[in-house]
């Protein structure tokens, strides 16, 4: 799992607060606990906190995240960039696949069963790609890039959920749904692409220790 996360780290200043918990905020602290692991997938303490809560339960696409970060640290340690682009490619078009089916899935079970596996792709993809990003980024640099990522991250979400507001006035669930997995699906193609085409050559890895030393505490007593 990954290390904990810095408390002086500015994206997580308003994350996971243990006197959310104190005051008896249990839904404000499952919620700023959420928001920690949708930034990293593989967070361990996230995930054992809102376990620790007693209160909270787990849905299918919970156990897939945790079960996706682990698997992706497993593998991450076998992994070089060649693979690890072939495996961007599998598991977007494998995310995409089985969102479609979760879509049109006519029982609850089903569907739970298609949705963690979807979700089990996308923390798969998630952890690696935040692993070749602390790989090959100069450490002077990733603040910038990191936020420029969840940026784009972020508002390829807000206009994927405007969109589908505005198409649920015209169109079911379950067809927004199938088209959702489809333009994921999507993904794959263009990321092949880009590999066969030469488009994706391995940057120069950062092997340089940053400057200074780690004096914060990277947890709260």
């Amino acid at each position: 799992m990954d290390a904990p996360i810095a408390v002086t780290d500015p994206r997580f200043a308003d994350l996971a607060d243990p006197r959310e918990v104190a005051l008896g905020r249990r839904d404000d602290a499952v919620a700023a606990y959420r928001r920690a692991v949708a930034l990293r997938p593989a967070f361990g303490e996230a995930w054992w906190s809102i376990a620790n809560l007693k209160t909270a339960r787990f849905s299918a696409g919970d156990r897939a995240a945790m079960a996706g970060g682990l698997a992706a640290r497993k593998w991450e340690g076998h992994l070089n960039f060649r693979l690890y682009k072939h495996t961007v490619t599998v598991t977007f078009l494998l995310h995409g696949l089985f969102y479609m089916m979760f879509s049109v899935a006519p029982g609850l079970w089903q569907a739970a069963g298609w949705i963690f596996l979807s979700r089990l792709c996308v923390a798969l993809n998630s952890v690696m790609n935040r692993t070749m990003l602390l790989l090959h980024v100069p450490d002077r640099l990733r603040g910038r890039v990191f936020t420029a990522a969840e940026g784009l991250a972020n508002g390829v979400m807000m206009i994927s959920m405007a969109s589908a507001a505005v198409a649920v006035l015209h169109y079911s669930p379950r067809q927004i749904g199938f088209v959702a997995g489809a333009l994921s699906a999507s993904t794959a193609v263009f990321w092949a692409w880009a590999n066969a085409a030469g488009k994706l050559p391995e940057p120069e890895q950062d092997w340089q220790e940053p400057e200074g030393e780690f004096r914060d505490p990277v947890t709260v007593s």
